[in-house]
C-alpha cells in the first residue's frame, strides 16, 4: 500500500508555467514604451521631416503635446495629438510608471530624451522671443513712417488752411469796399427832381424834341 504524506502538496511538485498572455502583455507594454521613446528621439533629430518638407519635430513641439517629464511621458498617448500628426505617427498608449521602472535601460533613455526635449523647448522659446521682438520692431518702424507721413500731410493742411483763411479775409474786405461804393453811388444819384425835362431821345443821330400833349 502506497503511503502519501498529508502535508505534501501535489500541485507544488509540478513546474509553474508562466501564462502566455502575461508574456504577450509585457512584450506589448515594452513595445509601447519603445515606440514613444522613438518618437521623442526623432524630435531631437533635425532631419525628421514629412513628405512636404515641413519639420515633424517643429510641428510636434508647436502642438504643445510633447512630454517634458516622466509623469507626462507615462500618460502620453497618440489620442492627445491633433489629427494631422496622429496620421503620421504610430499609435501609442499610456503606460504605468511601474512598467517603465521595470525596464531600466528604457527608463534611462526616456530620461535622456526628455532632457533633450526640455533643452530644445528652451531654445525655441528664446528664438520665438527674438522673432517676436524683431516683428515688433518692424511694426514700430512702419508705424513711425506712417506717423511721419501723417504729420507732413497735417502740416500741409495747416498751410492750406492759412492760405484759404487769408483769401477769405481778402474777399471779405473787397466785398465790404464794394458795398461802401454802392452806398455812396446810390446817395449821390438820388431820385429825379420835379419839373426836370425828360432826357432827349436820340434817333438816327438827330435830336428830336418830345411833343407835349397840349401842343397837339
Amino acid at each position: 500500500m502506497r503511503y502519501e504524506d498529508p502535508t505534501s502538496d501535489v500541485r507544488t511538485s509540478r513546474p509553474t508555467a508562466r501564462p502566455v498572455v502575461a508574456d504577450r502583455n509585457k512584450s506589448k507594454a515594452r513595445l509601447n514604451i519603445a515606440t514613444k521613446l522613438e518618437i521623442l528621439t526623432s524630435i531631437l533629430e533635425p532631419s525628421s521631416s514629412s513628405a512636404r518638407g515641413e519639420s515633424l519635430a517643429a510641428r510636434l513641439l508647436q502642438s504643445d503635446s510633447v512630454p517634458t517629464s516622466i509623469r507626462q511621458f507615462n500618460s502620453w498617448s497618440s489620442a492627445s495629438l491633433i489629427d494631422r500628426l496622429r496620421a503620421e505617427l504610430p499609435r501609442f498608449e499610456p503606460n504605468a510608471n511601474a512598467t517603465l521602472n521595470g525596464h531600466p535601460a528604457l527608463l534611462e533613455a526616456v530620461r535622456s530624451a526628455i532632457e533633450g526635449i526640455r533643452s530644445l523647448s528652451r531654445k525655441r522659446r528664446v528664438v520665438s522671443y527674438d522673432e517676436r521682438v524683431t516683428s515688433l520692431k518692424r511694426a514700430l518702424s512702419t508705424a513711425n513712417q506712417k506717423c511721419s507721413i501723417l504729420e507732413a500731410e497735417l502740416a500741409s493742411a495747416w498751410t492750406s488752411n492759412r492760405e484759404l483763411k487769408a483769401e477769405v479775409d481778402r474777399l471779405g474786405r473787397r466785398y465790404a469796399a464794394l458795398q461802401r461804393e454802392f452806398q455812396v453811388c446810390s446817395a449821390n444819384a438820388g431820385p429825379p427832381q420835379c419839373g426836370e425835362k425828360p432826357a432827349k431821345a436820340q434817333r438816327s443821330g438827330k435830336v428830336i424834341p418830345l411833343t407835349r400833349a397840349n401842343d397837339v
